[in-house]
């Protein structure tokens, strides 16, 4: 009985502390003002170097995703196997030096896939050069609507953690050459 009453007193004495620092600690959390983006705040780079000569087969302009990732040498016209992907991304893109790359045809079917190496020191938050190279058949066949001549190439943040929150994913449209 003796021990009831103590445990009784012991949650009364408890709960007043609770109550207790409870009104005396009534901050009123600032308002928070609502962010605007505009165009302005975005950081993309304008202008990337890009070493490829006019001489070059694989002549094209540098495509940026959100100052994070820029592939230099997709052709201007339709691609065809091997396809050679070089550029740069953050180091934070890559996870063990590497990032997976998906090529798909125009329903999403994964027609290639490989793994995007860092050609230097990764752990960096400075970009880092990059090359994969994918070996595919062609999904467009001469004759075929021309809607199947579009696919995608898909450069993916790796994740290792798995977080949705943590995923990220570069997709550039791309017209496939007639088998």
């Amino acid at each position: 009985m003796k021990n009831i009453l103590l445990f009784v007193l012991f949650l009364i004495i408890l709960g007043g502390v609770v109550l207790y620092y409870e009104k005396n600690n009534t901050a009123v959390p600032e308002e928070v003002p609502d962010t605007i983006i505009t165009e302005e705040d975005i950081n993309v780079p304008q202008e990337v170097p890009d070493p490829i000569t006019e001489e070059d087969e694989n002549v094209s302009t540098p495509l940026a995703y959100k100052d994070i990732i820029v592939v230099k040498n997709l052709k201007k016209e339709a691609i065809a196997s091997p396809l050679i992907i070089e550029g740069e991304a953050r180091g934070t893109w890559y996870f063990e030096a590497s990032f997976p790359v998906v090529l798909t045809n125009w329903d999403g079917l994964i027609i290639a896939q490989g793994i995007a190496q860092a050609q230097s020191d990764w752990m960096t938050e400075d970009y880092v050069p990059f090359e994969v190279t994918l070996t595919f058949e062609s999904p467009y066949k001469a004759g075929d609507p021309e809607f199947m001549q579009r696919g995608a190439l898909i450069l993916k943040k790796d994740n290792p953690s798995g977080l949705p929150e943590n995923d990220d994913a570069f997709e550039i449209s791309v017209m496939f050459v007639a088998q």
